[in-house]
């Protein structure tokens, strides 16, 4: 298990930004206490959470690829289910095969194929890549929408995680409940927090979905 919490700032006029995303990563603590990697840039703030499922020492999962003149970020959670064939294709086509890593595969197909390698992907997964040259987020969730995902837009902030609670922590989120929270709330006795209705403004991206936004900064 693992999960994934970050936010992008149009202006980049946040304050304490380290801070903000060690509170967001740390509501995943559930989902892994091994692994804890984080990404920071100017705009870009990324932090990563996993359980060590191998018995062999893991590299950070909050992974970078240079290529050229892009540099690609990836947080992932899930795995690959054609992993073997992903690599094949990718020898095919010149690069490295020692590629052992579903995040390692699915960046390198991302830098060959553009935004169509998602349709090579079969498995359980969410991920977010940020490419750093041409600022673009892209997130992206399984067939079956096995791996939650959820966004919101808070102010000059694109906000996601793989938890609703660790979009609640980011600072101007304002926990206002809908009316069908509140109906199920008074029925149930409980809100659960991973169903995007009961908040306003903090959607699930949908199964089979992708999710894409770039910016072009002063």
């Amino acid at each position: 298990m693992a999960g994934f919490a970050g936010f992008i700032n149009y202006t980049y006029r946040r304050e304490n930004t380290e801070l903000v995303l060690k509170r967001m990563t740390d509501k995943l603590i559930r989902r892994g206490t091994d692994i804890e990697a984080y990404y920071d840039d100017r705009y870009t703030h990324i932090g990563y959470r996993s359980k060590q499922i191998q018995k062999i020492e893991l590299k950070k999962r909050a992974m970078t690829l240079e290529k050229g003149e892009d540099e690609y970020v990836i947080v992932f959670d899930g795995k690959l289910f054609n992993q073997e064939e992903l690599v094949a294709f990718l020898k095919s086509s010149g690069v490295d095969t020692s590629l052992n890593e579903d995040e390692e595969i699915i960046l390198n197909l991302y830098s060959e194929l553009g935004e169509k390698f998602i349709e090579k992907l079969e498995g359980v997964f969410s991920f977010a890549i940020w490419n750093r040259k041409s600022k673009k987020l892209y997130m992206a969730r399984d067939t079956f929408g096995i791996k939650p995902l959820y966004y919101a837009q808070i102010g000059d902030n694109l906000v996601f995680a793989s938890e609703v609670k660790s979009i609640l922590e980011f600072p101007e989120m304002q926990a206002c409940i809908t009316n069908y929270g509140i109906a199920n709330m008074l029925l149930n006795g409980v809100i659960e927090l991973e169903k995007k209705i009961f908040f306003r403004d903090i959607y699930e991206l949908k199964a089979r979905r992708v999710f894409k936004v770039w910016w072009k900064w002063n």
